[in-house]
């Protein structure tokens, strides 16, 4: 084979030789950077090394043009497509994707060549180029202006012809350019900077043909070339700009090995190295979770992160210890090999390790409380993160070992990476990475042979899957990971992400700071650099970014100078200014103020009063008077730029939130006027005041507000302090859904499609698999796991009543989002985190785990995976049992579970976007109602006496009620949902797991007497028993299908107190309000929380329901009679021979709730009032359905019709009675008139009318 090649390199030698050597050289590299060409870069790099082997004298310089060119590569096309076809098996990533490199400010294009993730690469090798000290070295300092130099000609070939049409032309053989395309590009080759003589020039290159081949085929052919330009004729040019990604890191670390000092220089190289890792993850998991020292006990003073140089390390999940270590350089040549210095960092990571697992407790240093404090090793998981930075890209393939369960090794470049993806989830970000390296060790543990384990490419698969690598419920006998696919994610990523050019004009103005650019409206930007949690805004207008800066220092601010200078200023000033930029900038220019720089700055005259100040000039503006919100001032730095101060008032903080209070936009109108007008007294304009005033009136006339400062006084005192609940994680219902698609390949399940009856057997038995899972799951852990569950609920719940509360806010607000759109998205969530929550809980108490485990978020959010598919499982069965929504499971041979909808009686979406639009009209009188100050609480007979717009009956109805509960179990029901009222208020002692209450029943009495003195002990003690679940409440044979557990007294939403020991009972105050209100909410409709079996409550509610049945047709009738006029209404019609003496006194169709005409519209209407009781549950569902559309039972829909036929049959006679001429015009329409929403409205198949009665009018005059 060699000697073949060889015979073809001397022809290639022989015909390179007749060209003129510059036109060549100048058409070999014009080839190379044409897009289409770029999976062919070898050939050239072969051309061009054989180029380089002819010395000058040597070209015939018989050929020069463009003709010549293509003769010559159709002369050797065929001998190359035999010689390369074994190594062009790779598609590069697309090099008309320009993707910016960022140093010191500075904005670079790159050549991507044949390397995998070049952006990765070139990103790294720049930083350590960049950070390398060559003042001292001069071939290093030469090296590092080459590289610059480099960048600089890339940066201006790729900027031209990435613009050029002609670049996107497409050749499957070589594309040849045009020769204009030539002409113009050519030029840009040649370089202005002055000759080396270490230049490459004709014949320097002396290998022979076989080791010429050699160095080709192993890719090694960059290396060849002593310098990146050339000497041709005298003239300088780039050479292939495609390798210089692999030139400079090959000769960066061949010059370093060269110099005596090399030992000094990686070692500053390494702890280089070391301080970007420690940077790039202090930004990812930010500086709160980070451990700047671990002592191995009370007396040592040796800080182990230091002794076995930890670059960086942090404490996550509560016991995750996560250990960053650099491994050295394996470039320099005191090191033989990669696997040696990986070696070296193991062997550091296995002492550090065993030091700790010596002791029983050692102490870590935490940025978060800033002392240390002590953790127990037996419950501390170390994470072992080894990551590699490679200069050279001579990689050598590194086997990884399957006996560390907690190994992990990673080069920087993928581990930015792998941050940047994460950062899409902000806070949840660590979690996921957490959940992302114990996936990955699972799959590297596998007994699975895999074909390849390129970092990228299983980072590419596993983000690409859901964040989950495989579902299979059977393991394949190898895994194949597509190779190369993680080049083209990851480049894509950057490709996509840099299109916005607000990265440019941030890294500009501040180099490598910011992480977060998170796009907030328009030209508007929120900046954040996560290490220190430093934040900035930006509008980036074009050639005029304005950067508005809040207070740094975060930490040491009050709460509520928090919201003013942190989050509502920034916004509200960038807001205004992204929406007036061009009379903005109108105003900065004809004050004289420049391009760049302009800045504002936010502050308070609280901060400029302490010692830290840093805005010592600002000082004579701290002492504002009380009646002014904050004082503005535009002023001229000794930098020469131009700075805007808004001083805020936060001595006087109520003058600020004062000026917020109207439910217009008065207060936006004084903030911009103040800042235009502190503009135009910079310039000493005298009509600053006049015309600020005018661009108001132009501009920003009076209407709704768009910002708002709203106290909220929320009948849960502690509101205001409930942080989020933790979400659940894609990784784990990747994790859950290939734990059941192995059950059911154990239980030899054929695979295949399955439906009805079949499909239904196989989700329920997926249904006890997983409930299984849960119990044997929670089992492991400690008994505080029931207090660490009962939090996530109450912060959902907390979650909710906010959401609720912000939703009615903005309702009234000029919002610059779609509000149905933002409550759809966020309100699925918080309810299947609470429902999820409840599931868990239900399950705590069934087990009643003894474990000693302590629960972490990790094993949180594997719980919320396990619900989450058990709730989706027994749903799809109950929607196959009630012929609801057929489905088909299609099974894979390796087992890998899909699931699709047949068809589907219930409309969800239109069910989903009626329920969004009733929640956000809720909402607006939960808002109302947060924005007055709360009552005293009151009992609920005082509560029935101030609700005077209830009806005495229905009241009447309740109190029966009560007495029978009085006679029947001992207590009032009155008097027990007051309790779980008062505890919904009630203000105890906070304990660990905030914001649930651990109490004593002596504690609830003293507290109940306290606020309803009237209720006895010994009836609290009955009514704290009876609202309780406990340790006991669930057999080891309830099943605790969620769907069965909406009608049962055992469920937390009617029962939410739970009682954890003898005399120790938990609660929140966010559950007590779900469940007083649902309490109430029930028996005002005449149900009833759960099935009830005495017939004497039942009875009284059956009496309610006609009480609202008789209501609902009363005040139709009422309603129909203002809009239409008592003539034109009659209420149940019985006598149909009032109508007309034809007609039998009681006709088959039966009696009509309501009769109505529109003699405008002339329409007759027949109206059916339907007050329906019903559960969001598919059995209810079912049952609804029956009542309506069946043909057996109430039939609603048939009698509804039967009795539309005989008025649409007899519809002159109807129209005659009402004193109206009939015409053919006239129609009949008919329709349900309901209290609620109700699941017959959304039914696929039957097109039939409900209304409210909000909907009334509208529908008579339509």
């Amino acid at each position: 084979m060699y000697s073949i090649i060889e015979m073809e390199i001397k022809k290639l030698i022989g015909k390179i030789k007749e060209f003129e050597p510059e036109m060549f050289f100048k058409w070999i590299n014009i080839l190379s950077i044409h897009p289409s060409n770029q999976s062919k870069l070898n050939r050239f790099e072969l051309i061009l090394s054989v180029f380089f082997k002819i010395k000058e004298d040597e070209f015939l310089q018989k050929k020069n043009n463009r003709n010549d060119v293509v003769e010559f590569l159709n002369v050797i096309s065929d001998d190359f497509d035999k010689m390369f076809c074994m190594i062009e098996d790779y598609t590069p990533f697309n090099q008309n994707k320009l993707i910016p490199l960022f140093i010191n400010g500075k904005s670079y294009y790159f050549f991507y060549g044949l390397i995998e993730n070049p952006y990765t690469r070139i990103n790294v090798l720049s930083k350590i180029i960049e950070e390398t000290e060559g003042e001292r070295y001069s071939t290093l300092d030469e090296l590092k202006s080459d590289f610059f130099k480099s960048l600089d000609l890339q940066t201006t070939i790729l900027s031209e012809i990435t613009t050029d049409s002609e670049s996107n032309e497409e050749n499957k053989a070589i594309f040849v350019p045009s020769q204009a395309y030539y002409d113009k590009y050519s030029v840009l080759l040649g370089t202005s900077y002055q000759a080396n003589s270490d230049y490459c020039n004709l014949g320097f290159i002396e290998l022979d043909n076989k080791k010429l081949i050699n160095e080709c085929f192993n890719l090694r052919t960059p290396y060849l070339f002593k310098k990146p330009f050339a000497l041709i004729n005298d003239n300088c040019y780039i050479i292939l700009p495609h390798i210089h990604i692999e030139y400079f890191g090959y000769f960066f670390k061949n010059i370093v090995n060269k110099e005596k000092e090399y030992k000094k220089i990686w070692d500053k190289i390494n702890v280089q190295f070391q301080v970007r890792v420690d940077k790039l993850c202090s930004k990812f998991f930010t500086i709160n979770s980070k451990i700047f020292a671990i002592l191995a006990s009370e007396e040592s003073t040796t800080n182990l992160l230091e002794k076995y140089e930890i670059a960086s390390c942090f404490l996550i999940d509560q016991n995750k210890l996560l250990l960053f270590k650099t491994v050295k350089h394996s470039e320099n040549k005191d090191f033989k090999s990669t696997i040696e210095v990986i070696k070296l960092a193991q062997q550091e990571l296995t002492d550090f390790n065993k030091e700790i697992s010596e002791n029983e407790v050692i102490g870590f240093g935490q940025h978060k409380y800033g002392h240390f404090f002590g953790i127990k090793t037996e419950v501390l998981e170390i994470w072992n993160i080894l990551v590699k930075e490679n200069i050279s890209l001579e990689m050598e393939v590194i086997f990884q070992d399957k006996d560390e369960a907690n190994k992990h090794f990673v080069e920087i470049g993928d581990l930015a990476f792998v941050f940047d993806k994460f950062f899409e989830f902000r806070s949840d970000a660590p979690m996921h990475f957490v959940k992302f390296l114990q996936n990955d060790r699972d799959l590297l543990d596998s007994p699975n042979r895999m074909l390849t384990t390129n970092y990228t490419d299983r980072i590419a698969m596993y983000m690409s899957g859901d964040n989950y690598y495989f579902k299979f419920g059977k393991s394949p006998d190898f895994i194949n990971i597509v190779p190369y696919q993680g080049n083209e994610f990851e480049s894509e990523y950057y490709f996509k992400k840099y299109q916005n050019t607000v990265y440019k004009t941030v890294e500009r103005k501040f180099p490598d700071k910011f992480n977060v650019i998170e796009h907030v409206e328009n030209n508007t930007y929120r900046l954040v650099d996560t290490a220190l949690m430093h934040v900035t805004y930006l509008v980036d207008i074009k050639e005029y970014p304005i950067f508005i800066y809040p207070p740094m220092e975060t930490s040491v601010l009050p709460e509520i100078d928090n919201k003013f200078l942190v989050l509502m200023f920034p916004q509200l000033f960038t807001y205004y200014i992204d929406k007036f930029k061009v009379e903005f900038i109108s105003i900065l220019k004809n004050e004289h103020i420049y391009p760049r720089n302009y800045s504002i700055l936010i502050t308070s005259n609280k901060a400029l009063n302490q010692k830290e100040n840093m805005l010592p000039y600002l000082i004579p503006y701290a002492n504002i008077a009380e009646d002014i919100p904050f004082y503005i001032t535009t002023r001229l730095m000794q930098n020469g730029s131009v700075k805007t101060f808004i001083i805020a008032n936060t001595n006087h903080v109520n003058c600020l939130i004062e000026l917020f209070k109207p439910e217009n936009n008065s207060s936006e109108q004084y903030c911009i006027k103040e800042l235009i007008k502190s503009i135009l007294e910079f310039s000493k304009n005298d009509s600053a005041e006049q015309l600020a005033s005018k661009f108001i009136l132009q501009h920003l006339p009076l209407s709704k507000k768009s910002f708002s400062f709203n106290l909220f006084y929320t009948d849960n005192p502690h509101l205001d302090k409930y942080t989020s609940p933790i979400k659940i994680n894609t990784s784990d219902i990747g994790k859950v859904n290939k734990l059941f698609a192995e059950y059911l390949a154990q239980k030899r399940i054929k695979p295949g499609e399955y439906t009805d009856l079949e499909a239904k057997e196989i989700n329920g038995d997926i249904f006890d698999y997983l409930q299984n899972l849960l119990e044997t799951t929670v089992k492991k852990f400690n008994n505080d796991v029931v207090l660490y569950a009962y939090r996530q609920l109450e912060l959902a719940e907390g979650k909710r009543e906010m959401n609720s509360i912000n939703y009615g806010m903005n309702t009234n607000r000029a919002i610059r989002y779609d509000l149905k759109e933002k409550v759809s998205d966020e309100i699925q969530e918080v309810i299947l985190q609470s429902l999820y929550s409840k599931q868990i809980i239900h399950t705590i108490l069934k087990v009643n785990p003894n474990g000693d485990k302590t629960i972490t978020e990790s094993d949180w959010t594997f719980l919320l995976g396990i619900v989450a598919a058990l709730t989706e499982t027994s749903q799809i069965y109950e929607y196959i049992h009630y012929d609801l929504s057929p489905h088909k499971m299609i099974i894979s041979d390796l087992f890998e579970i899909t699931t699709k909808k047949i068809s589907d009686k219930v409309n969800h979406a239109k069910w989903q976007n009626e329920f969004v639009e009733h929640q956000i009209e809720n909402s607006k009188h939960i808002y109302k109602k947060a924005i007055e100050e709360p009552t005293q609480i009151l009992n609920n007979q005082q509560l029935s006496k101030e609700k005077n717009n209830y009806k005495d009956l229905l009241f009447q109805q309740i109190d029966k009620l009560d007495i029978i509960f009085k006679n029947e179990y001992g207590y009032s029901l009155k008097n027990s949902l007051d309790i779980i009222y008062a505890l919904f208020r009630s203000n105890f002692n906070k304990s660990a797991y905030f914001p649930v209450f651990i109490v004593s029943i002596a504690e609830i009495i003293s507290y109940i007497n306290e606020v309803l003195p009237e209720i006895e002990d010994n009836e609290i003690k009955k009514i704290v028993k009876n609202f309780s679940l406990s340790y006991c409440v669930y057999s080891k044979e309830d099943r605790l299908i969620p769907t069965e557990l909406l009608r049962s007294k055992k469920r937390l939403n009617v029962s939410p107190i739970i009682q954890i020991n003898e005399d120790e009972y938990i609660f929140g105050n966010q559950l007590c309000s779900f469940s007083y209100k649902l309490w109430w909410n029930d028996i005002l409709e005449g149900d009833f929380p759960f099935k009830v079996d005495n017939k004497m409550v039942s009875g009284v509610l059956n009496e309610i329901h006609k009480v609202n049945s008789k209501t609902l047709e009363e005040e139709t009738s009422k309603l129909l009679k203002t809009i239409l006029g008592n003539d034109y209404v009659i209420l149940n019609l019985k006598k149909f021979n009032i109508i007309s003496k034809d007609f039998p006194k009681n006709p088959p169709c039966g009696e009509i709730d309501i009769l109505c005409i529109n003699p405008n519209t002339k329409t007759v209407f027949i109206l059916e009032a339907k007050s329906v009781l019903q559960q969001n549950r598919p059995y209810n569902i079912n049952q609804i359905f029956k009542d309506f559309f069946g043909k057996e039972g109430k039939k609603y829909y048939v009698k509804l019709n039967k009795k539309y036929d005989f008025v649409n049959n007899n519809i002159s006679l109807f129209v005659e009675f009402f004193k109206c001429k009939y015409d053919s015009d006239w129609k009949v329409k008919k329709a349900f008139i309901v209290d609620k929403r109700i699941f017959a409205a959304y039914h696929t198949d039957y097109k039939v009318d409900f209304l409210q009665i909000s909907e009334l009018e509208k529908y008579i005059n339509e």
